[in-house]
C-alpha cells in the first residue's frame, strides 16, 4: 500500500507540471500580443511595445528635459491652449471627458498589415490594430459604447458573436467595415469580419505559423532591440515579393533575381532609449549568399578606428568607412550586365569616354592604387579662422601609382585650360616638416580670383586632399600634442550608445550645429515670421543656450554580419521625437494657413482668409484669381474610376470576360468595398445586381475597343457636375469632359458597339 501511494505521489509530481502547461496552452492569454495573432506571411508589422515605459524613458531623456524648460513651455503655451480648446469642443460633442484617454494605453499598441492589394483594385488593406488596455478595459468599453451611440445613423453597427466573443461590425460612411472586439484586456480592430474571425481563432487555439514564431521575424527583432525596443517595425520582403510575383512584370522579377536583391528577406527597425539618448537601428536581413548589389556592403569588413585616429578633435563633422571602390565598381558593372547587357555596355561606353578625356584609366590608375578605407571631416581651424577645414583622406595600396595618376590628371587639366585660354593651370609643390604637398595653382587670365587651390599629399599609406594648402600645412606640422576625435568627450559620449566593430562611422556635433543654425534662424524668424495667421509668438522662442545645453552629438554607423547588415544611430532625439515634432509643426502650419486661431482671435469660416485690421483680426472673403480647382468630390470620382479600371482588367484576367455590370466587381473581389463605386454627395443609380453606384457602365463589349484611345466611353459619372463629367475610356485614360463632348463620345461608342 505504501509503495502504491509512493508511486502515485511520484506520478503526480511528474505529471502535474505538464497538466498545468497544457491548461495554460488551452486558455487564451489575458493580454495577447499582436504578433501572435497574425500569420507569418504578414506584410508589415509595427509596435509600440510598452507605452507607459516609453513615457517614463522619454521623461528621463535629454529631449524630455528640454521639453520641461520654462522657456519652451512658455513658447508652446498658445499652441497647447489651442489643443485644449479643440479637446473641449470634442468633449462637448460626445458628452464626456477625453483627458484620460492616454492613460488607457497600458502596454502594447500595434499595427499589422496582413496583406494589401492596391494593384488589384483593393485600396483598403487587410489590417489589424491591437491596444492593450490593461485594468482599464471596462472603462474604455463604456467610452466605446458612448461613441457608437453618439454616431447614431452615421455608422452602421451590428453586434454578432464568434466563438463566444462579442464582435461589433461598424460600417463607416465610406463603406469600410471595421471589426471591433475585446480579447482579454486588449482592444482589437480589423478591416473586415473575416480577419477578426481569424484573429479570434488564433487567440483561442494558438497560431503555430504566427509572425511571432517566424524565423525571419525573430532574427530581425533580435537585431533591432528585442523586448527593450520602444518602437519596432518589420517589413516582410519575402512575403511581399511572393504575393506579388504573379502581378509584377516578368522583367521586374528577373531584375530582382539578377541584381541579387531577392536575397533581401526582411527589413527591421527598432528605437530604444539608451542613457539620455535614443538608439535607432535599421537591419537588412539577407541570410544567403551576398550576390549582386548586396555585395556592395561587403567589399571590406574592417573597422575604422585607424582612420578616426587621424581626424582632429575639433572636427564638427566626421565620416569614416571601409569600402573598396575598385571592387564596388566591378560589382556594379557585372550586376548591371546580368540585369541588362545593354545597360552594362552603356556604362562601359560612358566610362571609356571619361577616361579618354582624363587620359587615365579610372579602374586601374585611380581606383587601383586606393586601399579599402575613406574618411572626410570638417573642422574650424584650430589656430583661428572662419573658413572650415574640409579634408578627404583614404588608405593607399600603391602611393607611387596614385601620385603618378594625379600628375597625369593635372597635365590633362593644364592642356584643357590652354586650349580654352581662360585659365592658367600649373602643378606646384612645397615641402614642410619633411612632407611634400602638391597643389594646383589656378589663375584666371581676366584677373578674377579662383575660389579654391586644390591640394593633396601622401603621408605613409594615407592620402589627404583639401581645398587649400594651408589646411595640409597644418596637418603636416602636427606634433605630439595632436588630439584626435577619439579623445573628444562628446564623440566618446555618443559612441557609447553604439556597438563596437562598426565598418563605418558618421558623427555630427549637434550642439555646434544648433548654436550655428538655430542661433541664426531665430532672429530671422522673429523678424519675418510674425503675422496675423501665426498662433505662436515667435519672440518667445527659447534662447540658443536653453536648447543647446540639453543636446549632444549624433552618430551612426554600419555593422556587417553573416545574416545581414545593421545600421545603428544614436542621438538625443529618435524617430518618435522627430515624428512628434513634425506633427506639431504640421499643426502650427495648418493653424497659420487658415485653421483655427487661439487666444480670442476670430475663427475664419470655409473659404475665408485672415487679414489684419485695426485692433482685432477680421475675416474677409478670398480674392478669386481664376477658375476653381476640382474639389474633393471631383478628385474622388477620378480616383474611383482609376480603381474601377484596374478592377475591370483584374476581373477579365480571373474570369476571361468583362462583368455584366459594375456590381459584379464586388462579387468577384476585384473591388474590395462598395464604397469604391460611390462618390459621397453625388446622385446614385442601381446596377442590375442591386448595387448602388455613382457611375454608369456601357457594358462588357466596350473592353474590346481598346485600340481607340480616348474615344470609347467605358464608365462615366452618372450625373454631370458643373456641366462636366468624369469619364473612363477604354484605353484606361480618365479625364473630365464637357457635357456636349461627352454626349457625342457616348453616341459614337454606342454606334460602334451596335455594329
Amino acid at each position: 500500500m505504501r509503495r502504491a501511494a509512493l508511486l502515485t505521489g511520484i506520478l503526480i509530481l511528474l505529471l502535474a507540471p505538464a497538466a498545468v502547461r497544457a491548461q495554460e496552452a488551452a486558455a487564451p492569454e489575458a493580454t495577447p500580443r499582436l504578433e501572435k495573432l497574425v500569420p507569418d506571411s504578414t506584410f508589415f508589422y509595427a509596435s509600440l511595445n510598452d507605452i507607459p515605459s516609453c513615457r517614463a524613458q522619454f521623461s528621463r531623456s535629454a529631449l524630455g528635459k528640454l521639453w520641461r524648460e520654462p522657456e519652451v513651455q512658455a513658447f508652446l503655451e498658445p499652441g497647447l491652449k489651442w489643443i485644449e480648446a479643440r479637446l473641449s469642443e470634442a468633449e462637448e460633442k460626445i458628452g464626456r471627458s477625453l483627458r484620460d484617454i492616454p492613460d488607457f494605453f497600458q502596454g502594447q499598441a500595434a499595427l499589422a498589415v496582413v496583406s494589401w492589394d492596391p494593384m488589384m483594385g483593393n485600396p483598403v488593406p487587410d489590417a489589424v490594430v491591437l491596444v492593450d488596455l490593461g485594468a482599464k478595459r471596462e472603462a474604455f468599453r463604456e467610452i466605446h459604447r458612448e461613441l457608437i451611440e453618439k454616431a447614431g445613423a452615421r455608422v452602421g453597427a451590428e453586434n454578432v458573436t464568434f466563438r463566444d466573443v462579442p464582435v461589433q461590425l461598424v460600417t463607416l460612411p465610406e463603406g469600410v467595415t471595421l471589426g471591433v472586439a475585446y480579447l482579454g484586456n486588449a482592444l482589437v480592430l480589423t478591416t473586415g469580419r473575416e480577419r477578426m474571425e481569424a484573429v479570434i481563432d488564433a487567440w483561442k487555439d494558438g497560431l503555430p505559423a504566427s509572425l511571432a514564431a517566424d524565423g525571419e521575424y525573430r532574427a530581425v527583432r533580435g537585431k533591432t532591440g528585442g523586448k527593450n525596443a520602444s518602437l519596432s517595425a518589420f517589413l516582410n520582403v519575402k512575403a511581399v515579393l511572393a504575393h506579388f510575383a504573379n502581378v509584377l512584370p516578368p522583367m521586374a522579377m528577373t531584375a530582382l533575381e539578377k541584381s541579387g536583391l531577392d536575397g533581401l528577406k526582411a527589413v527591421g527597425f527598432g528605437s530604444t532609449f539608451v542613457a539620455e539618448g535614443v538608439r535607432d537601428t535599421l537591419y537588412l536581413h539577407m541570410p544567403g549568399e551576398k550576390r549582386g548589389f548586396l555585395g556592395l556592403f561587403y567589399t571590406s569588413p574592417g573597422t575604422v578606428d585607424e582612420m578616426l585616429a587621424r581626424i582632429p578633435a575639433n572636427a564638427f563633422y566626421a565620416s569614416a568607412g571601409r569600402v573598396d571602390l575598385g571592387k564596388a565598381m566591378d560589382i556594379i558593372l557585372e550586376t548591371a550586365g546580368e540585369i541588362q547587357p545593354m545597360i552594362a555596355a552603356q556604362l562601359s561606353q560612358g566610362i571609356s569616354w571619361v577616361e579618354s578625356r582624363l587620359g587615365v584609366s579610372i579602374r586601374e590608375d585611380i581606383l587601383g592604387p586606393l586601399g579599402d578605407g575613406l574618411a572626410v571631416y570638417a573642422a574650424l581651424p584650430g589656430d583661428g579662422g572662419l573658413v572650415p577645414d574640409l579634408v578627404l583622406m583614404g588608405r593607399l595600396d600603391d602611393p607611387k601609382r596614385f601620385l603618378a595618376a594625379m600628375e597625369e590628371l593635372c597635365e590633362r587639366a593644364k592642356s584643357f585650360a590652354a586650349e580654352r585660354g581662360r585659365l592658367v593651370v600649373e602643378l606646384r609643390r612645397l615641402e614642410i616638416e619633411g612632407k611634400e604637398i602638391h597643389y594646383l595653382h589656378v589663375a584666371q587670365t581676366r584677373g578674377d580670383p579662383f575660389p579654391v587651390t586644390p591640394c593633396w599629399m601622401v603621408d605613409g599609406k594615407t592620402f589627404l586632399m583639401a581645398l587649400y594648402p594651408q589646411v595640409l600645412k597644418d596637418i603636416a606640422a602636427r606634433g605630439k600634442d595632436f588630439r584626435s576625435i577619439l579623445e573628444r568627450p562628446d564623440f566618446r559620449r555618443v559612441m557609447k550608445g553604439l556597438p563596437e566593430g562598426l565598418t563605418s562611422v558618421e558623427y555630427v556635433d549637434l550642439n555646434a550645429a544648433v548654436r550655428l543654425v538655430y542661433g541664426s534662424l531665430v532672429p530671422l524668424a522673429q523678424m519675418f515670421g510674425n503675422h496675423a495667421r501665426c498662433p505662436l509668438d515667435l519672440a518667445l522662442l527659447p534662447r540658443t543656450e536653453t536648447v543647446a545645453k540639453h543636446l549632444f552629438g549624433a552618430a551612426w554607423g554600419m555593422k556587417l554580419g553573416d545574416q545581414g547588415v545593421t545600421i545603428h544611430a544614436y542621438s538625443p532625439a529618435g524617430v518618435l521625437s522627430l515624428v512628434g515634432a513634425g506633427t506639431a509643426l504640421a499643426a502650427v502650419v495648418w493653424v497659420s494657413e487658415g485653421g483655427e486661431a487661439v487666444q480670442g482671435v476670430m475663427r475664419p469660416g470655409p473659404g475665408k482668409r485672415w487679414k489684419p485690421g485695426h485692433g482685432r483680426v477680421r475675416v474677409i472673403p478670398p480674392v478669386k484669381t481664376g477658375p476653381a480647382k476640382p474639389g474633393p468630390a471631383a478628385n474622388l470620382a477620378r480616383d474611383r474610376l482609376k480603381a474601377i479600371y484596374n478592377a475591370l482588367l483584374y476581373h477579365y484576367v480571373e474570369t476571361g470576360e468583362y462583368p455584366a455590370d459594375l456590381g459584379e466587381l464586388l462579387e468577384s473581389k476585384a473591388l474590395s468595398s462598395p464604397r469604391m463605386l460611390v462618390v459621397p454627395g453625388t446622385t446614385l443609380t442601381t446596377t442590375k445586381s442591386g448595387r448602388k453606384t455613382s457611375f454608369d457602365y456601357t457594358g462588357p463589349k466596350t473592353g474590346h475597343l481598346l485600340e481607340k484611345p480616348g474615344r470609347a466611353v467605358w464608365v462615366y459619372q452618372h450625373a454631370a457636375a458643373g456641366g462636366r463629367r468624369w469619364v473612363l475610356f477604354g484605353s484606361g485614360e480618365v479625364r473630365r469632359v464637357p457635357e456636349k463632348e461627352f454626349q457625342d463620345l457616348l453616341a459614337a461608342t454606342s454606334a460602334r458597339l451596335a455594329k
